[in-house]
């Protein structure tokens, strides 16, 4: 093995650990099916709600609201794809509100509300008041700025070793990549705090209570925390001069190892394959952009180091930039599922918007090697200038790739939809007056049954004279598909034979006949899958 390849291999070595920690894992999870059915009227209470995923959950929170308005947290457990959660003693009787929130095995949280009744349902069922407002975004933007300090410390250190060892004039680029190393704690301290607010549901005001620390202890983000801090306290090490090629390659390591830790790709199935290759894929784009403010440190000093370095890393880095567009490939693939899923989801569109910087970063590779950076070797006028603002414009393209896949943490991915024993497609509609749960079964393109459940504006169910579905495509230039629901014996609405012939997201609209002369007319988007 010659020396310059030893410390790209050992920076890619440690990506492979990451095979130790695959695993059986799935999608993020969704409710498949509840018992009691939501809106059913019981004729005595049950023991239990049971409520059923497609993947294996872990209780976060189990939340009673009782027909009298009292407030009662319980134990809930586990019984594999299931969350058992016991009811309350004496709920009485009258309308019972259920508030559940589970993590997947992604270790993101999932929450919703089921409610059904006792004897009667409730003239004023409890109304269950979302927490922890924001705490998902709060989270996305955590992991961007600890993304982003991965990328310039421990990539940027590694860089250091490889293309500006000892160089005067890369000085400031050594105190950037030092910043950013020390700035790894601290951003790794700020996704703890988002995602245990995000798990429990807790305000920002109860971050201080031990009960979200202990959820996020649970999870797989604990993983990819104590990495990351790893990684920067060595790329740290490594800017001190000591041993820098060896410890920047295992900084780098580290830090890419990170990203295989937890979230929706390295949940992803197959997980031989999704694992290793988000490890991969974090590697080359941290070995990348980490590298871009060495080189442009050189460039605007006039260092006569400058070419030799932009040569070398246009060697050195093909091999990382083919395995980051082929991994990359793979991983869309088996988040995707099919290439509709590119335009038809908001997780396909943030992907698209990724490839695009991506693509426009390696188009600005191509014209530093072949035109600029020769350029520049040559002396002519204008080149160094030339060769900064293309690097400049680089690193702001990279930036937005990482907040990008950042943003990636708000939406699940379109292979959730794709999965054999996926739960039918549900969205939760709110009006003035009344407000309604949709259930399309399957939720795939094809023949679907459709049963909706109604209530009142203080979230009980009510028996109107009608209600009525429409389903449109505005997209795909569908006009709406009308089903006409029948009450069935347990209060649910329920129509079948609903022909959706495409996937893609769907308008849904629901009138109520509430009397003879009041309608009401909600409207919202669902998923149908292919």
């Amino acid at each position: 093995m010659t020396r310059r390849a030893l410390p790209l291999s050992l920076a890619f070595i440690g990506l492979l650990l990451t095979l130790l920690s695959a695993g059986a894992a799935l999608a993020h999870a969704q409710l498949r099916s509840a018992e009691p059915r939501a809106g059913a009227i019981m004729a005595s209470a049950p023991e239990a709600v049971r409520l059923v995923f497609n993947e294996s959950v872990a209780p976060l929170q189990a939340r009673w609201i009782t027909p009298d308005g009292s407030v009662h947290d319980v134990e809930a457990r586990s019984e594999g794809d299931a969350l058992v959660v016991p009811l309350p003693d004496d709920p009485g009787q009258g309308t019972l509100v259920l508030s559940w929130r589970v993590a997947s095995a992604d270790g993101h949280p999932v929450g919703g509300t089921h409610s059904f009744s006792i004897g009667a349902p409730s003239e004023n069922a409890g109304v269950v008041r979302e927490t922890g407002a924001g705490a998902a975004t709060f989270a996305a933007f955590a992991k961007f700025v600890l993304s982003a300090a991965l990328a310039f410390g421990p990539g940027g250190a590694f860089a250091l070793a490889l293309f500006a060892a000892n160089a005067d004039p890369a000085r400031g680029a050594r105190r950037a990549a030092l910043i950013a190393s020390a700035l790894v704690p601290p951003a790794a301290l700020l996704l703890a705090a988002a995602t245990a607010l995000d798990l429990s549901g807790r305000p920002l005001n109860e971050l201080a209570q031990p009960q979200p620390w202990m959820l996020l202890a649970q999870g797989p983000v604990l993983g990819t925390l104590v990495t990351a801090v790893l990684a920067g306290a060595l790329a740290a090490f490594s800017l001190s001069g000591r041993a820098a090629r060896t410890a920047g390659a295992g900084a780098l390591g580290l830090a890419a190892l990170s990203f295989a830790l937890s979230g929706h790709a390295a949940t992803a199935e197959p997980r031989w394959l999704a694992t290793p290759a988000i490890a991969l894929h974090a590697g080359a784009a941290l070995f990348w952009i980490g590298a871009l403010p060495v080189l442009l440190s050189l460039v605007a000093c006039g260092a006569e180091k400058a070419p030799g370095a932009l040569a070398r890393f246009s060697r050195l880095a093909t091999a990382p930039i083919a395995a980051l567009f082929l991994t990359g490939g793979a991983l869309a693939a088996v988040q995707l599922g099919e290439p509709a899923a590119l335009v038809d989801t908001s997780y396909g569109l943030l992907l698209c918007a990724k490839i695009a910087c991506a693509l426009a970063m390696l188009a600005l590779a191509g014209l530093n090697r072949l035109r600029l950076a020769p350029a520049l070797a040559k002396g002519a006028s204008g080149a160094r200038r030339a060769v900064s603002r293309s690097i400049g414009t680089e690193i702001a393209l990279a930036m937005a790739i990482l907040a990008l896949a950042s943003a990636f943490r708000l939406t699940p991915p379109p292979r959730a939809a794709a999965l054999e024993d996926e739960p039918a497609a549900y969205v939760h509609l709110h009006g003035l007056r009344a407000m309604a749960d949709l259930v399309v079964a399957p939720g795939r393109a094809g023949p679907n049954a459709i049963s909706a459940t109604v209530f009142d504006d203080t979230f009980a169910p009510f028996d109107p004279m009608e209600v009525t579905v429409l389903l449109s495509l505005p997209a795909r230039g569908l006009e709406p598909v009308e089903t006409r629901l029948t009450r069935g014996a347990d209060g649910v609405w329920t129509g079948t034979g609903t022909m959706l012939p495409l996937p893609g997201i769907w308008t849904a609209r629901i009138e109520i006949l509430i009397d003879d002369f009041t309608r009401e007319i909600i409207e919202g988007e669902m998923e149908i899958a292919l």
